[in-house]
């Protein structure tokens, strides 16, 4: 092979080796904006669900209470009047619950402080030693119930 058919060859080479390396530059710079979109969707959409929860949080409002059957139930959160509160301590003095029972289907931190916020609440804080807590799944979507026996 004399020096002219060479040069061609390396000039032809020099080339396709220039196109290749734009082609990768430009698919791996369109990678990267669209995972930066990826993680600026996965931000709005965390950030909206954690807002609507917190919101739910700040907006409690007192459970429903039917002592016949020893139950409250409310969805995520709640806040007890003290009229149910002082009903709930008569009959927690009356009856020294040793069990609580909760149906939950709530996140384990947002099922923790509610449980704890009820246990706080009312008379239950005197039996806390000997209260057994147990918990199950919610028998009906997104209710919390607390039950005692």
């Amino acid at each position: 092979m004399d020096d002219d058919n060479l040069g061609s060859m390396v000039d032809a080479l020099t080339g396709a080796m220039s196109a290749i390396l734009l082609v990768t530059i430009f698919l791996m710079v369109n990678t990267m904006s669209s995972i930066s979109d990826s993680v600026k969707e996965y931000g709005k959409e965390s950030l909206y669900k954690n807002q609507e929860m917190i919101s739910d949080i700040f907006k409690r409002e007192a459970p429903k209470l039917v002592l016949k059957d020893n139950r409250v139930y409310f969805f995520q959160s709640f806040k007890l009047t003290d009229e149910q509160i002082r009903s709930l301590d008569e009959d927690f003095i009356y009856s020294e619950p040793k069990k609580l029972i909760v149906y939950s289907d709530s996140d384990e931190s947002i099922l923790t402080y509610n449980t704890l916020l009820f246990v706080e609440s009312t008379y239950l804080r005197e039996y806390i030693d000997k209260l057994e807590v147990v918990y199950f799944p919610s028998k009906n979507d997104g209710l919390t119930e607390f039950v005692w026996e």
